[in-house]
């Protein structure tokens, strides 16, 4: 992307992952965003191209539904929206250019957006800019995938790279990026933990009441999720289609289960051992003279 660059003078810049496809008016529906020049980048929504191959494909669809469809929504409402999908993505040029490209490594989407925000620009959403993507249709592949994706966000880019930028001290601080990382950090990051040490303690101490535990967290869990339901069938433009992914339903906390695990194995490992940096994602001679972050 940094190689090709140069060869365009386009004021607006789009990134499409070779495995993804868009809809007819997904640039349309991005770059009416650019009318204002304090907008440096537009997040779009992706969604699965094959939702139905198995449950592990039909949980994602019902993942991206809410985390990036209506979950960039509310980000953005609330101005802590931190990234744009590798997969799809709209920016001004001329952002790009002061923050002097991508960088080096998995999770260049995410460091890029939050460098974006660093120079004060805005990260508005596309909610009906469709992109299309192939998912993992295995759950070995998923858990691979993830660990990737979580070991170069959080401790990687907000707790290192970025971490200035939740400091009050500095000449560009700004509440709404301390917020972006601070949601992240606390909610991905810390709770993870949290569930962990608080599901070994009760086992531990109180067998008797672990069930219960369980049945309450997962009962409250079906309701924030029915919630978010009824958001997504609010916006959505394609409610039947939306609705059929929905009926994974019961089967969610389940899903987020396995994405907490996921995440406290990739956080740990790049806590210690710095793995995103080992990651075949660019060739190895590149990796060795990276900055470690």
């Amino acid at each position: 992307m940094n190689f090709a660059l140069p060869y365009t003078r386009a004021e607006i810049v789009i990134t499409v992952d070779c495995d993804s496809s868009l809809d007819n008016a997904a640039l349309w529906e991005c770059v009416q965003y650019f009318k204002d020049p304090e907008v440096g980048a537009v997040s779009a929504t992706v969604f699965s191209r094959n939702p139905y191959v198995n449950l592990c494909t039909w949980m994602q669809a019902y993942e991206y539904l809410h985390a990036i469809f209506t979950g960039r929504m509310v980000a953005e409402r609330f101005g802590i929206l931190g990234i744009t999908s590798g997969a799809f993505a709209c920016l001004r040029r001329e952002a790009v250019e002061r923050t002097l490209g991508w960088d080096v490594g998995p999770g260049e989407d995410l460091d890029l957006t939050m460098r974006i925000r660093h120079l004060g620009y805005k990260i508005k959403c596309a909610p009906y800019a469709d992109c299309l993507t192939d998912v993992p249709t295995k759950w070995k592949q998923l858990w691979r995938q993830r660990l990737r994706w979580e070991e170069a966000s959080v401790v990687r880019t907000h707790c290192r790279k970025h971490i200035d930028m939740a400091n009050p001290t500095k000449a560009s601080f700004r509440w709404a990026n301390f917020f972006v990382s601070f949601e992240l950090i606390t909610v991905n990051l810390v709770f993870g933990y949290v569930i962990l040490i608080y599901s070994a303690w009760l086992c531990v101490n109180t067998p008797h009441h672990a069930l219960f535990v369980a049945f309450t967290f997962y009962v409250y869990t079906l309701l924030l999720e029915f919630i978010n339901v009824l958001t997504l069938t609010y916006y959505s433009r394609t409610r039947l289609a939306h609705l059929m992914t929905c009926l994974v339903l019961p089967l969610s906390p389940f899903y987020q289960l396995f994405l907490i695990a996921n995440r406290i194995v990739s956080y740990t490992r790049e806590i210690f051992w710095r793995t995103s940096f080992k990651d075949n994602f660019v060739p190895k001679h590149v990796r060795d003279v990276t900055w470690k972050w």
